[in-house]
């Protein structure tokens, strides 16, 4: 895959996805864990949902939120001294490679081992040649306890520990685990329930979901979360920024809610946060 590069006076540049490593059992090229994490299942590889000139399936090599047109393998390249500097916008867990060749379709030399990452950005470096050159960042997934769960997917379920290949210590190791974990999200064996429907600024009173699953609770549960304005167009929505999720002791929650090992359900509150005076 090539995403439009960048020109700077004899240098060109543009991103290269390799084959996808992952966890994919209905073998529609991408992730599971990556479908579970954006509430992508329904997507088509070949498509782009957000209109951001990266396809679905490249999204899912990436890492990147196919519903996001802000969320795509990019990076900003500079040229100071005598090298080539390019700053990419990383997924913790993935690993990226700088390369250059004559064309841009190669044939491509690699500078240096791919780099695993664990932040939001990587800087890579390269030779300045005095001849027009093409630059490619690569992208790869890795894992690093060879359990058949990649890096970027153990990050994203928060319960795994990604140079463990059997975290909790049960039959099976990681793999199983995260694939009874799948099975039990397409087979429905979560259920959800409200216990306060409304949420009031001034009281500053949440609205409350308890989430159950049923099955095996040896094994913390990971549920992704996501939102949507209302099915009813004519009807106001909040806006992100407007309400924070918590867990049950007010922790504060960004895209995940964990029930955890031997419990069988957990509590999602969503307070909504004042307006500014």
């Amino acid at each position: 895959m090539k995403i439009p590069f960048v020109l700077l006076p004899g240098l060109l540049w543009f991103c290269g996805l390799l084959p996808l490593s992952a966890v994919d059992l209905d073998g529609n090229g991408m992730c599971d864990v990556w479908q579970a994490r954006h509430h992508a299942g329904a997507l088509v590889a070949a498509d782009d949902a957000d209109g951001d000139g990266c396809n679905n399936g490249d999204e899912a090599k990436a890492g990147t939120n196919p519903f996001d047109p802000a969320s795509r393998f990019q990076a900003v390249i500079a040229r100071p001294g005598t090298d080539v500097r390019l700053t990419v916008a990383t997924q913790p867990g993935k690993r990226y490679r700088l390369a250059h060749g004559p064309t841009p379709d190669g044939p491509w030399t690699p500078l240096g081992e791919a780099q695993l990452c664990l932040a939001s950005e990587l800087e890579l470096t390269g030779p300045l040649v005095n001849e027009r050159r093409f630059y490619r960042v690569e992208a790869s997934d890795a894992d690093s306890d060879d359990d058949g769960v990649s890096d970027w997917a153990e990050l994203q379920l928060g319960v795994y520990n990604r140079e463990n290949p059997n975290t909790f210590a049960m039959q099976g190791g990681d793999l199983a685990a995260v694939q009874e974990w799948l099975a039990a999200l397409s087979g429905g064996q979560l259920s959800a329930t409200v216990l306060t429907g409304a949420a009031a600024e001034k009281e500053d009173s949440p609205a409350e979901i308890s989430y159950a699953r049923s099955g095996s609770a040896d094994r913390p549960f990971i549920l992704f979360l996501s939102t949507r304005g209302p099915d009813n167009s004519s009807r106001s929505a909040a806006s992100p920024g407007e309400w924070t999720f918590t867990d049950a002791n007010d922790a504060p929650l960004t895209y995940r809610l964990i029930i955890p090992a031997g419990s069988a359900a957990a509590e999602l509150r969503i307070h909504p946060v004042a307006d500014a005076l």
